[in-house]
């Protein structure tokens, strides 16, 4: 409990279980009441919860920070004034109730002029003044700093994009969600394409993957040549594939990217991911081939060795071409010697080695295998193919 001096930019580490608790309703009410610098009895105070949209939004007391919302505490009886504030957004003022022993401060913060130009909607800056005034915000769901329900439903689909844009800079996505959902439905031509989009990464970031899927499907299905959509294709493979499980879905996309006239950057990407889903499903001989065209399409890219692998692994299984494999597999450990792959290669540099009549080579392989993997998946296997050398050169 004694006094410690810190230097500037020192460290120090203190006693006790590391970690940041959550605090609850009543730690908030405590530490707001810490902040006025006195603690008052309770009867003599008043709780207050703020909480509205977006999120994390500051909330100043009388001239004093005293946490984000959601957030709830407790002032002393009498009068107090309230600023809301958060990035991008237009600051929200008010008065809070003198009658009340407990009272909710809702609210609804918009963009500001200065983030977003020429922008502003006229039901909102009425809400704005009733705000400044302090008339209006006397119990749950108060008006002064949130529209109705009805100014938000006769807003045009361009106030709901931009009020969805500045949610999603403050990290509100379930909000931005909220609004493109109304705003696609009153947007025409590309601002409803690009609200479907804005709608369709929202649901993807916040784990909603297959209404993010059918989104893009939409997008597809509303124009179907144009980048959009060719972005809209490759972001259904991909979610489909990663996400959902689907791999027949992501395959039918990967093929309608790729064999779209529309030139796009991640061509690349499909057409590896195309060949992986191939071999995935036990498509082996379309998988080869897949690579293949791949490796000369693009010499170089960044999944290369991973392809490389694959073609070595599909030379052994399906061709029995055991040097070629081997080139494939030795120029993946060459270059991703970290991989979990690493591992499946130096097995299968074992078996070829073997079938190629080189006991030494494979014994080595063999050796090195075990070294780095004593209890690795191949393990038993690679043990009985040690065995099964030692065998045939004790016989020869």
């Amino acid at each position: 409990h004694g006094a410690v001096e810190v230097a500037e930019n020192q460290s120090v580490r203190l006693p006790g279980k590391a970690g940041v608790e959550a605090l609850g309703d009543e730690q908030r009410a405590i530490a707001a009441e810490l902040t006025h610098g006195q603690v008052y009895p309770e009867e003599l105070t008043r709780l207050v919860k703020f909480a509205g949209s977006p999120e994390n939004v500051k909330v100043e007391v009388d001239g004093r920070l005293l946490g984000i919302t959601p957030l709830t505490i407790r002032v002393p009886d009498g009068p107090h004034s309230y600023k809301l504030t958060a990035p991008g957004m237009a600051p929200v003022v008010g008065d809070l109730a003198m009658n009340s022993e407990y009272e909710e401060v809702g609210f609804e913060l918009v963009p500001s002029r200065g983030g977003y130009p020429g922008f502003e909607n006229p039901r909102q800056r009425g809400a704005k003044r009733g705000a400044h005034r302090g008339d209006g915000n006397t119990g749950p769901g108060g008006s002064a700093a949130r529209p109705s329900a009805q100014d938000d439903d006769a807003s045009t689909g361009w106030d709901l994009f931009q009020r969805a844009r500045a949610a999603m800079a403050a990290g509100d996505l379930r909000y931005a969600i909220n609004l493109l959902e109304k705003a696609t439905k009153h947007g025409e031509g590309d601002e409803r394409i690009t609200g479907l989009s804005l709608l369709a990464e929202c649901y993807s970031a916040v784990g909603m993957y297959s209404q993010a899927a059918e989104t893009f499907e939409e997008i597809i299905e509303m124009v179907p040549n144009s980048t959009a959509a060719q972005n809209a294709r490759y972001e259904v493979a991909r979610l489909s594939m990663d996400r959902l499980g689907d791999l027949t879905r992501a395959r039918a996309f990967f093929r309608s990217y790729l064999s779209s006239p529309l030139e796009g950057s991640l061509r690349e990407e499909a057409h590896y991911s195309l060949c992986e889903i191939n071999a995935r499903q036990g498509a082996h001989r379309q998988a080869l081939e897949c690579f293949d065209d791949f490796l000369s399409s693009f010499p170089g890219a960044h999944h290369e060795p991973e392809a490389q692998l694959w073609r070595g692994a599909l030379y052994q299984d399906i061709e029995g071409k055991w040097s070629a494999a081997e080139r494939d597999l030795r120029a993946f450990i060459k270059a991703r010697p970290k991989h979990p792959r690493v591992e499946e290669a130096l097995y299968r540099l074992a078996i070829g080695s073997y079938r190629l009549g080189d006991s030494d080579a494979a014994l080595g392989i063999i050796f090195e295998y075990l070294s780095k993997y004593p209890r690795g998946r191949y393990r038993l296997r690679v043990e009985r193919l040690r065995a099964a050398i030692t065998k045939s050169d004790a016989v020869d």
